[in-house]
């Protein structure tokens, strides 16, 4: 249903250019069945392009079959008029909001185009307290995106008290920003501690002195473009959501940006020492800097549109 309407919804809207992520693959099959050129709009590390890559350069030449993907858009493409090339596994471009200390090595037969990464959280009221004096301390943000609660009292040893107070242990001001279902189940925070329930990180990583998470795009990058400098913790993730936070997390620890857990049991005291590394150190607050100032350097979105507004008129 989503590749006939949305081939249908194209030839009657009839788009110059079309933007899809890297699981619609309804969205290039329209596009080539149109004859417009389609750009890749990457909202993570390009695990799939490579993917990709990899599983082609592994296939015997002589295969009886195409493989799976092949396949399916082949048969989507001939459906929608045209007919399937790689092409539509990648787009005319890939969109990667990634510097290149992050961002994977080059995929071969990928024109990634580099475009800066924009911090979004929607609609929201930023805290008043925000704005209000500083207790002296240092701030630590802790957050674990929407998933990680259960996964938290299952597997990683800790639960989020345990996981608040090793943070607390470091005497600095720990701020919650938390779902209402993670808070719920804190009980006795140690001093110190700010409940702040779901809050809009470009407004609040800013004060901050570093970020303790999950390793989600949003939170990392977000953190990235205002050199915080980060301590990721990717095992609080669900296995059947993981995608590719451990790896940015190990791609952030190289950089010097942040430090990552790599112990499948969360420890009060490892936590506690490697926040204070974090805090402490001046190595990693000057690694963070400087990412951010490469995140920043990159082309940012109206330099972008002007590329993909050519892109429309050459199809090259």
């Amino acid at each position: 249903p989503l590749v006939d309407g949305l081939v249908g919804f194209c030839r009657r809207w009839r788009p110059d250019l079309v933007v899809w992520e890297p699981l619609t693959f309804a969205a290039p099959v329209a596009a080539e069945s149109l004859g417009v050129p389609h750009v890749r709009f990457l909202w993570g590390l390009d695990l799939i392009g490579r993917a990709r890559h990899h599983h082609l350069a592994r296939r015997p030449p002589d295969a009886p079959r195409p493989d799976p993907l092949t396949d399916w858009m082949g048969h989507m493409a001939r459906r929608s008029g045209t007919v399937f090339t790689e092409r539509m596994t990648r787009g005319h471009l890939t969109l990667d909001p990634f510097p290149d200390p992050l961002a994977l090595d080059p995929v071969p037969g990928v024109d990634r185009l580099p475009v800066r990464y924009i911090p979004y959280n929607g609609r929201a009221v930023s805290p008043g307290w925000l704005a209000g004096a500083r207790s002296g301390r240092a701030r630590v943000c802790l957050t674990l995106g929407a998933t990680a609660v259960d996964r938290l009292h299952t597997g990683t040893g800790l639960d989020v008290n345990g996981l608040v107070r090793a943070l607390a242990a470091t005497g600095a001001e720990v701020v919650l920003a938390l779902t209402p279902d993670q808070l719920d189940a804190l009980r006795d925070p140690p001093e110190g501690v700010v409940a702040a329930g779901p809050t809009p990180l470009h407004t609040l990583l800013p004060t901050c002195d570093a970020v303790v998470h999950h390793g989600g795009v949003g939170t990392l990058c977000t953190a990235m473009v205002h050199g915080v400098p980060q301590l990721v913790l990717p095992q609080v993730i669900a296995p059947m959501y993981i995608y590719d936070e451990p790896v940015l997390a190990e791609r952030l620890d190289r950089q010097g940006a942040g430090l990552t857990v790599r112990s499948a049991v969360l420890e009060g005291g490892e936590l506690t020492g490697m926040l204070a590394r974090l805090l402490e150190g001046r190595e990693h607050r000057e690694a963070a800097r400087d990412l951010a100032a490469q995140a920043l350097a990159m082309p940012g979105p109206g330099r972008t549109a002007h590329t993909l507004h050519h892109l429309t008129h050459t199809g090259v």
